[in-house]
Protein backbone atom coordinates (compact mmCIF):
# COMPACT_ATOMS: atom_id res chain seq x y z
CA UNK A 1 0.00 0.00 0.00
CA UNK A 2 1.41 3.39 -1.04
CA UNK A 3 2.84 5.72 1.93
CA UNK A 4 0.36 8.26 1.49
CA UNK A 5 -2.95 5.54 1.63
CA UNK A 6 -1.86 4.94 5.49
CA UNK A 7 -1.39 8.52 6.30
CA UNK A 8 -5.05 10.70 7.80
CA UNK A 9 -6.62 12.68 5.07
CA UNK A 10 -5.33 15.83 6.50
CA UNK A 11 -1.52 14.85 6.37
CA UNK A 12 -1.46 14.65 2.43
CA UNK A 13 -2.16 18.33 2.52
CA UNK A 14 1.15 19.50 1.06
CA UNK A 15 0.92 23.36 3.55
CA UNK A 16 0.09 21.17 6.24
CA UNK A 17 2.54 18.24 6.02
CA UNK A 18 5.59 20.36 5.43
CA UNK A 19 4.48 23.13 8.17
CA UNK A 20 4.56 20.16 10.71
CA UNK A 21 7.94 18.83 9.31
CA UNK A 22 9.47 22.03 9.68
CA UNK A 23 7.82 22.85 12.95
CA UNK A 24 8.58 19.75 14.28
CA UNK A 25 12.45 20.19 13.63
CA UNK A 26 12.60 23.47 14.99
CA UNK A 27 10.56 23.25 18.08
CA UNK A 28 12.99 20.23 18.94
CA UNK A 29 16.02 22.00 18.24
CA UNK A 30 14.39 25.03 20.13
CA UNK A 31 16.24 28.06 18.21
CA UNK A 32 14.68 30.81 20.06
CA UNK A 33 17.92 32.76 19.82
CA UNK A 34 18.75 32.27 16.46
CA UNK A 35 16.73 33.64 13.94
CA UNK A 36 18.90 35.32 11.48
CA UNK A 37 18.37 39.10 12.11
CA UNK A 38 21.79 40.00 10.30
CA UNK A 39 23.63 40.21 13.10
CA UNK A 40 24.53 36.63 12.52
CA UNK A 41 28.65 35.85 12.61
CA UNK A 42 29.97 34.70 8.47
CA UNK A 43 28.76 31.61 7.55
CA UNK A 44 30.30 28.67 8.95
CA UNK A 45 33.17 26.97 6.79
CA UNK A 46 34.34 23.54 6.58
CA UNK A 47 38.15 21.90 5.72
CA UNK A 48 38.30 23.88 2.12
CA UNK A 49 37.12 26.88 2.98
CA UNK A 50 39.71 26.92 6.28
CA UNK A 51 42.58 25.87 3.73
CA UNK A 52 41.51 28.82 2.03
CA UNK A 53 41.44 31.38 5.06
CA UNK A 54 45.25 30.23 5.32
CA UNK A 55 46.37 30.53 2.26
CA UNK A 56 44.93 34.35 2.51
CA UNK A 57 47.02 34.98 6.13
CA UNK A 58 50.45 33.82 4.79
CA UNK A 59 50.24 35.71 1.69
CA UNK A 60 48.81 38.59 3.80
CA UNK A 61 51.60 38.49 6.42
CA UNK A 62 54.47 38.07 4.00
CA UNK A 63 52.97 41.02 1.75
CA UNK A 64 52.76 43.36 5.18
CA UNK A 65 56.23 42.75 5.53
CA UNK A 66 57.39 43.49 2.39
CA UNK A 67 58.84 39.63 1.53
CA UNK A 68 59.99 39.46 -2.44
CA UNK A 69 58.52 37.26 -4.38
CA UNK A 70 61.27 35.20 -4.84
CA UNK A 71 61.36 34.71 -1.14
CA UNK A 72 58.09 34.06 -0.18
CA UNK A 73 57.01 30.53 1.16
CA UNK A 74 54.46 28.38 -1.24
CA UNK A 75 51.25 26.87 0.59
CA UNK A 76 50.31 23.56 -1.14
CA UNK A 77 48.46 20.37 -0.66
CA UNK A 78 51.35 18.90 -3.00
CA UNK A 79 54.01 17.36 -1.34
CA UNK A 80 57.60 17.73 -2.11
CA UNK A 81 58.05 15.41 -5.54
CA UNK A 82 55.38 17.59 -6.85
CA UNK A 83 57.11 20.38 -7.02
CA UNK A 84 60.50 18.98 -8.17
CA UNK A 85 60.70 21.07 -11.10
CA UNK A 86 60.43 24.38 -9.55
CA UNK A 87 62.77 23.19 -6.78
CA UNK A 88 65.63 22.72 -9.49
CA UNK A 89 64.74 26.06 -11.12
CA UNK A 90 65.02 27.64 -7.85
CA UNK A 91 62.00 29.32 -8.08
CA UNK A 92 60.66 27.75 -4.41
CA UNK A 93 63.23 26.91 -1.70
CA UNK A 94 60.23 26.51 0.87
CA UNK A 95 56.97 25.91 1.00
CA UNK A 96 54.29 24.67 3.60
CA UNK A 97 52.08 21.29 2.71
CA UNK A 98 49.13 20.50 4.67
CA UNK A 99 47.08 16.98 4.57
CA UNK A 100 44.09 15.55 6.82
CA UNK A 101 44.55 13.20 9.44
CA UNK A 102 41.56 12.74 11.40
CA UNK A 103 38.42 13.64 10.87
CA UNK A 104 35.06 12.70 12.79
CA UNK A 105 31.98 14.06 14.31
CA UNK A 106 32.63 17.17 16.51
CA UNK A 107 32.59 16.98 20.20
CA UNK A 108 29.66 18.73 21.76
CA UNK A 109 30.32 17.91 25.55
CA UNK A 110 32.76 15.85 27.60
CA UNK A 111 35.61 18.63 27.62
CA UNK A 112 37.50 19.83 25.50
CA UNK A 113 37.65 19.36 21.36
CA UNK A 114 39.36 16.45 20.12
CA UNK A 115 39.65 13.66 17.16
CA UNK A 116 40.74 10.68 18.60
CA UNK A 117 38.06 8.24 20.16
CA UNK A 118 34.74 7.73 18.60
CA UNK A 119 32.14 8.57 21.52
CA UNK A 120 34.23 6.77 24.49
CA UNK A 121 35.16 10.72 25.45
CA UNK A 122 32.30 13.09 25.41
CA UNK A 123 28.82 13.38 23.23
CA UNK A 124 29.60 13.88 19.87
CA UNK A 125 27.43 15.68 17.01
CA UNK A 126 26.56 12.23 14.48
CA UNK A 127 23.96 13.63 12.89
CA UNK A 128 22.96 17.61 11.33
CA UNK A 129 21.63 20.09 13.73
CA UNK A 130 19.65 23.01 13.22
CA UNK A 131 21.88 26.22 13.38
CA UNK A 132 19.20 28.95 12.90
CA UNK A 133 16.38 30.04 10.53
CA UNK A 134 16.57 32.75 7.60
CA UNK A 135 12.92 33.96 7.22
CA UNK A 136 12.59 36.68 3.80
CA UNK A 137 10.94 39.90 4.28
CA UNK A 138 7.18 39.62 3.08
CA UNK A 139 7.42 35.75 3.30
CA UNK A 140 5.79 34.98 6.77
CA UNK A 141 4.91 31.38 5.16
CA UNK A 142 8.10 30.55 3.95
CA UNK A 143 11.14 29.37 5.96
CA UNK A 144 14.31 28.37 5.49
CA UNK A 145 16.69 26.13 8.09
CA UNK A 146 20.10 26.01 8.18
CA UNK A 147 21.35 23.14 9.42
CA UNK A 148 24.59 22.07 10.16
CA UNK A 149 26.90 19.15 11.23
CA UNK A 150 30.25 19.93 13.46
CA UNK A 151 33.36 17.74 12.81
CA UNK A 152 36.72 17.94 14.99
CA UNK A 153 39.68 17.70 12.27
CA UNK A 154 43.24 17.27 12.75
CA UNK A 155 45.38 18.91 10.43
CA UNK A 156 49.17 18.09 9.67
CA UNK A 157 50.94 20.79 8.22
CA UNK A 158 54.47 19.86 7.35
CA UNK A 159 57.12 23.52 7.08
CA UNK A 160 59.88 22.34 3.88
CA UNK A 161 63.27 24.13 3.81
CA UNK A 162 66.64 23.23 2.63
CA UNK A 163 68.61 23.75 6.19
CA UNK A 164 67.53 22.26 9.39
CA UNK A 165 67.97 25.77 10.59
CA UNK A 166 65.42 26.99 7.94
CA UNK A 167 62.84 24.41 8.46
CA UNK A 168 62.86 25.34 12.55
CA UNK A 169 62.66 28.90 12.18
CA UNK A 170 59.29 28.51 9.38
CA UNK A 171 58.08 26.17 11.73
CA UNK A 172 58.23 28.88 14.61
CA UNK A 173 57.22 31.25 12.07
CA UNK A 174 53.91 29.39 11.05
CA UNK A 175 52.71 28.83 14.52
CA UNK A 176 52.72 31.85 15.27
CA UNK A 177 50.87 32.51 12.42
CA UNK A 178 48.15 30.55 13.51
CA UNK A 179 48.05 32.31 16.58
CA UNK A 180 47.79 35.55 15.36
CA UNK A 181 45.37 34.87 12.71
CA UNK A 182 43.46 32.35 15.23
CA UNK A 183 40.63 35.87 15.21
CA UNK A 184 40.60 35.65 11.65
CA UNK A 185 39.58 32.08 11.60
CA UNK A 186 37.12 32.67 13.96
CA UNK A 187 35.48 35.56 12.59
CA UNK A 188 35.69 34.64 8.78
CA UNK A 189 33.36 31.20 10.05
CA UNK A 190 35.89 28.50 11.57
CA UNK A 191 34.63 27.17 15.17
CA UNK A 192 38.11 26.65 16.42
CA UNK A 193 41.42 26.29 15.92
CA UNK A 194 44.31 25.22 18.27
CA UNK A 195 47.90 23.65 18.02
CA UNK A 196 48.48 20.37 19.22
CA UNK A 197 51.67 18.88 19.15
CA UNK A 198 54.84 18.91 16.68
CA UNK A 199 55.50 15.25 15.32
CA UNK A 200 59.35 13.77 14.94
CA UNK A 201 61.24 15.81 12.21
CA UNK A 202 61.71 13.96 8.99
CA UNK A 203 63.16 14.40 5.35
CA UNK A 204 62.59 14.16 1.61
CA UNK A 205 65.56 13.14 -0.71
CA UNK A 206 65.17 15.09 -3.87
CA UNK A 207 63.99 13.20 -6.90
CA UNK A 208 65.29 14.24 -10.41
CA UNK A 209 67.98 16.81 -9.50
CA UNK A 210 65.38 18.27 -6.82
CA UNK A 211 66.62 19.41 -3.88
CA UNK A 212 66.74 17.59 -0.17
CA UNK A 213 64.33 19.18 2.24
CA UNK A 214 63.73 19.12 5.79
CA UNK A 215 60.49 18.92 7.03
CA UNK A 216 59.20 19.43 10.17
CA UNK A 217 55.31 18.54 11.14
CA UNK A 218 52.88 20.42 13.02
CA UNK A 219 49.18 19.24 13.93
CA UNK A 220 46.69 21.46 14.78
CA UNK A 221 43.00 20.96 15.80
CA UNK A 222 40.27 22.45 13.38
CA UNK A 223 36.59 22.24 14.36
CA UNK A 224 34.56 23.18 11.76
CA UNK A 225 30.81 23.38 10.47
CA UNK A 226 29.60 21.46 7.60
CA UNK A 227 26.49 23.39 6.37
CA UNK A 228 23.33 23.00 4.48
CA UNK A 229 20.11 24.21 3.99
CA UNK A 230 16.03 22.90 4.21
CA UNK A 231 13.96 24.96 2.16
CA UNK A 232 9.85 24.82 2.47
CA UNK A 233 9.99 24.68 -1.30
CA UNK A 234 12.21 22.01 -1.84
CA UNK A 235 10.87 19.76 1.03
CA UNK A 236 6.80 20.15 -0.47
CA UNK A 237 8.37 19.70 -4.11
CA UNK A 238 10.27 16.05 -2.52
CA UNK A 239 7.00 15.09 -0.78
CA UNK A 240 5.15 15.68 -4.24
CA UNK A 241 8.02 13.21 -5.97
CA UNK A 242 7.89 10.37 -3.99
CA UNK A 243 3.95 10.30 -3.78
CA UNK A 244 3.23 11.30 -0.24
CA UNK A 245 1.42 14.02 -0.69
CA UNK A 246 -0.73 15.50 -3.96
Amino acid sequence: MPLRNRLPAELTQRRFLVTQIIDGITTFADPRDKVDDGLLPEPAVDLPGFYALVKTAIEDIQERAGTSSQARVLFSEEEPQFHADRQQTGSITEYISFRLIDRIPGKVSGGRHGARTHGEDGRREWVPRLRYIKQEPGEILTKTLVMGQFFDNVVEFSCWAQSNKAANARALWFQDLMSSYRWFFKASGVSEVYFVQQMEDNSFDGENGANKLKQRRLLFMIRTDRTFTLEESVLRQLLVKVGVVT
